[in-house]
């Protein structure tokens, strides 16, 4: 039996495996900063509530001293560190066989969808949650109108 072939199935094959192969590596590489080494991303939550903007940052291990929070209108950055936990010389040499926790630096800029009031932002730490509860603003951010142009038909 003969198989015939489209003339352009194996560009389309190609492009399906090309988009398979990057796939792959971008689930490899996530949370991989410059020159390769971990970096952590912590998982966000941007919604409304009660007539507040409310922001929830997932920031499991860490205290308030380790986390800095910097505001403007528009965008939140949260950045930190998530030390290893360093283990005392009374617990002998360690050798780990598995290690699935991560580890090192982060830094997330979140892009608020409406307008916060981020000079009220109200922070609470609770259960690795970072909670940032702002007042929504009114105005618009992008709001519409027209410019008139002015036009003089000869020079002065």
């Amino acid at each position: 039996m003969a198989y015939s072939r489209e003339p352009w199935d194996f560009m389309n094959e190609f492009h399906e495996e090309f988009n398979r192969l990057f796939r792959s590596f971008v689930k490899r590489t996530q949370g991989l900063g410059v020159m390769g080494e971990a970096c952590l991303v912590p998982r966000v939550d941007v919604f409304e509530q009660k007539g507040k903007l409310v922001v929830e940052i997932e920031v499991p291990g860490l205290r308030p001293e380790e986390i800095k929070i910097t505001a403007s209108r528009d965008f939140i950055v949260v950045e930190g560190e998530k030390g290893k936990r360093e283990r005392s010389p009374a617990e002998g040499k360690t050798n780990y066989l598995c290690m699935e926790r991560d580890f090192g630096r982060f830094r997330r800029a979140i892009e608020l969808p409406i307008p916060g009031n981020t000079s009220e932002i109200v922070a609470e730490l609770k259960g690795g949650v970072l909670r940032l509860v702002m007042p929504k603003v009114e105005e618009r951010r992008g709001t519409k109108r027209t410019i008139n142009i002015e036009y003089q038909d000869k020079e002065e």
